[in-house]
């Protein structure tokens, strides 16, 4: 399952973004709301593929509802995942901890959610470099790998298929490695500048 990679929120539903089974916190005094996150996101340069993110009523605007529109370069049609997300600050930096909406993207899609039988979180480092402008980060799961391997991360991992893992780690733990993983520049060396269309 391929979607469009140049946006990295759309890069999460590839089998090549790790996924966690768990949150990274289940308390909502963690979940922050950052208004410039609102609006409509993408490259101008591709105005048929873009995402949309807003807040979700009575959630005091700490839940993100991301729509995430792509189209097919080979058979020009256009296709739309929805995304759940909070926002957390931890240590100095942003994270979205994203799932796939499901109620919203089974009515719309009918394919492709195999890999979606286990629910997963998908994490972003996100920061704004400028005024409209949004960077994500997705950590590159290989350097994950490497560096539970390592012993440098103290992470807990299922190999689900080849590259295509699970983090199995509680709330209390993603979030705790979540912070040691700041210092390796080496997990977050892709990044998608975004800008700001709506």
């Amino acid at each position: 399952m391929v979607i469009w990679l140049a946006l990295t929120l759309f890069s999460i539903s590839s089998c090549t973004v790790m996924g966690t089974l768990y949150p990274v916190s289940k308390d909502k005094n963690d979940f922050i709301f950052k208004k410039e996150i609102l609006g409509k996101w993408g490259d101008p340069k591709e105005p048929n593929d873009f995402y949309v993110a807003d807040t979700v009523a009575g959630n005091e605007g700490k839940l993100y509802l991301f729509q995430a529109v792509y189209s097919d370069k080979v058979d020009k049609k256009a296709d739309t995942n929805w995304f759940n997300a909070h926002l957390l600050l931890i240590g100095n930096s942003y994270f979205l901890d994203c799932w796939l909406n499901m109620e919203k993207d089974l009515l719309e899609n009918h394919h492709g959610h195999e890999d979606f039988l286990i629910p997963r979180h998908f994490i972003i480092r996100v920061s704004f470099p400028a005024d409209n402008r949004l960077m994500m980060n997705v950590p590159d799961p290989d350097e994950i790998i490497k560096l539970v391997d390592q012993k440098k991360l103290h992470l807990t991992y299922a190999t689900l298929k080849a590259d295509d893992y699970l983090l199995l780690d509680q709330p209390a733990v993603l979030h705790k490695e979540l912070a040691a993983s700041i210092k390796y520049p080496q997990l977050y060396k892709e990044s998608t500048v975004l800008q700001k269309l709506e």
